[in-house]
């Protein structure tokens, strides 16, 4: 089904076809989501016999909206469909794996499944973080990469991510008598915005990646009063 970024129905039709196919041992709550507005979060707990805790991450939500969502295809022994890789594809045997370690509650103390609804455009801290700082280990089914040999290969770690705010004030002037009294915030953060993407290197010894996002302008209204 589809479930853009940000539709609620959407979202929760996803998680309930999820909550179908978990095992009926599961404890399924629905817990706010990093996003106002979005959909609520799904989590599933499993308790076990073990001894170590594992959380299996996902997210239902894609970036391609109800517009181009086309029907699921079958194509040999690959099913195809929009969203299949990032990440409906990776729920799917999220779902699997907690299903067949449900048969072996030897093997774990608790496994945890999350599947959040806000993943493609979340602007706030991850609230569900500190949830699971405990834990032993975290499972994300999001796709693989290939390897030099074009082999398929599995993603045992991520690169470090952070983000950089710009804030550019301006000093406002006529723009058709006095241009140069005044200076150009826009023109400041286009010049920061480039400077920040050529220190884009992803080939580098230090590979690094830098990509301009973002830009909201804001509008500050001042009176002059003459005495």
């Amino acid at each position: 089904m589809s479930s853009p970024s940000g539709d609620f129905a959407g979202a929760e039709e996803a998680l309930a076809v999820c909550a179908a196919l978990l095992p009926t041992e599961a404890r399924i709550e629905r817990v706010p989501s990093s996003t106002p507005g979005s959909a609520p979060d799904l989590l599933a707990r499993l308790a076990g016999r073990g001894s170590r805790r594992m959380l299996l991450l996902g997210h239902v939500d894609t970036v391609i909206g109800h517009e181009a969502h086309g029907p699921l295809q079958r194509r040999g022994d690959r099913l195809l469909g929009p969203g299949t890789t990032d990440m409906k594809g990776g729920v799917v045997l999220a779902l699997g794996t907690a299903r067949a370690l449900a048969r072996a509650p030897e093997l774990f103390a608790e496994l945890a499944l999350l599947l959040v609804t806000d993943e493609e455009w979340r602007t706030r801290q991850f609230v569900h973080a500190r949830s699971f700082d405990e834990y032993d280990a975290c499972l994300c089914f999001e796709a693989g990469e290939r390897g030099p040999g074009g082999e398929e290969g599995v993603v045992v770690r991520r690169k470090a991510a952070g983000t950089l705010r710009a804030l550019a004030v301006g000093r406002p002037a006529h723009s058709g008598s006095a241009p140069d009294q005044g200076a150009n915030a826009l023109l400041a953060l286009a010049q920061t915005a480039l400077t920040v993407a050529a220190l884009h290197r992803p080939d580098g010894k230090i590979p690094t990646e830098r990509a301009p996002l973002v830009s909201r302008p804001g509008f500050r209204a001042r009176r002059a009063a003459r005495h």
